[in-house]
């Protein structure tokens, strides 16, 4: 007998007994849950606005960078990994894309949003365009938009500005060619005042003295300059062993920085020349935080993640309120509403 005659007689079988054969169906994929997500109850609850339901204009995409204008809390800026930068005037519920001479036509990362100090409509984005590191300026809060500089290498990319917090003609950037990079003019020419030894992937600068910058160098750890960017030493002792995955300086208070790292939370209050670790109490045995926020008015309330969960401390470290989303992807970004803290914005991302 052949298998042909064997499958027809099985099939024959099944059917005078009343058995159908069912298809295989795999398992339906899941929904994306990549984006960023809304909290007006300090945490206990969360809106996905990136949900298409939602009707919020937002793409799903990774989130890189999430700002919120330093003088209007209701306006935010979003930096996806792929399409772009997008903006909201109205605290998230709806969401508009302002690519428009962005200097890409396929693919836009931002990794950076910074704006200028004195007037918060000028607004800088680095990261990489279809290939290249770049740094571009907008006006009118992202209605147009001119590129500045852009990297002689391929593949790679700019991944910090800052403008000086006195003088907005002067900025700095790092790039992966692994330059710290100066203009004078207002981005329209640039020099490079030093390499470093791997990518330098965030920057800062003392908001009260100006000559002093703090990068991350993601072969060297936390780095500081002290005569402007020209000379940098270690501002963590190897003996810590800390390996970062960003930092900031307080806004309540400029002395004082923090660390998110892959073994918790650090902190110093001199500028860096001493430190301290900031989440002995921290609830999770291996704390891969990867990014902070500052409450607006309480220096001891702080805000860092670890994966899908948010950490609160309202003492400084002592003890932790934990807020999870209970979603397969990592909390990027936070960001703590200056007027009302109660609103939170997580970007999340893989």
């Amino acid at each position: 007998m052949s298998k042909r005659t064997i499958l027809i007689s099985f099939s024959l079988i099944l059917l005078l007994s009343g058995c159908q054969l069912q298809p295989i169906r795999s398992n339906p994929p899941a929904p994306p849950t990549n984006g960023i997500y809304k909290s007006v109850d300090n945490g206990s609850t969360w809106q996905y606005l990136t949900d298409p339901a939602s009707g919020t204009g937002l793409p799903i995409d990774n989130t890189v960078v999430m700002v919120p204008d330093p003088k209007v809390h209701t306006v935010l800026f979003w930096g996806s990994e792929t399409v772009g930068i997008f903006r909201s005037w109205n605290s998230g519920n709806y969401w508009q894309q302002i690519n428009t001479g962005l200097p890409a036509t396929g693919y836009a990362r931002i990794e950076r949003i910074v704006f200028d100090p004195q007037d918060t409509n000028t607004i800088y984005l680095v990261g990489n365009f279809d290939g290249l590191g770049r740094i571009v300026r907008g006006i009118n809060g992202g209605g147009q938009w001119k590129r500045l500089y852009s990297d002689l290498l391929n593949n790679t990319s700019v991944t910090a500005i800052i403008v000086h917090p006195k003088d907005s003609k002067t900025l700095f950037a790092t790039s992966t060619s692994r330059a710290f990079l100066k203009s004078t003019d207002a981005g329209e020419t640039w020099q490079a005042l030093h390499w470093f030894q791997g990518n330098p992937v965030n920057l800062a600068i003392h908001p009260n003295n100006p000559d002093v910058f703090f990068v991350f160098d993601q072969s060297a750890g936390l780095m500081r300059s002290s005569d402007g960017g020209r000379t940098w030493i270690k501002a963590m002792p190897d003996t810590m062993d800390v390996k970062l995955n960003t930092f900031a300086i307080s806004p309540l208070n400029p002395d004082s920085i923090y660390v998110a790292s892959k073994d918790g939370a650090y902190f110093s209050t001199d500028a860096g020349v001493t430190w301290n670790i900031l989440s002995t109490y921290l609830p999770v045995e291996h704390p891969d935080l990867k990014a902070m926020a500052f409450h607006p008015a309480d220096p001891d309330i702080l805000y860092f993640s670890s994966r899908d969960t948010l950490y609160i401390t309202y003492n400084h470290g002592t003890s932790w309120d934990i807020k999870k989303l209970k979603i397969p992807q990592t909390i990027t970004q936070i960001v703590v509403d200056a007027i009302d803290p109660d609103i939170i914005y997580v970007g999340v991302g893989t």
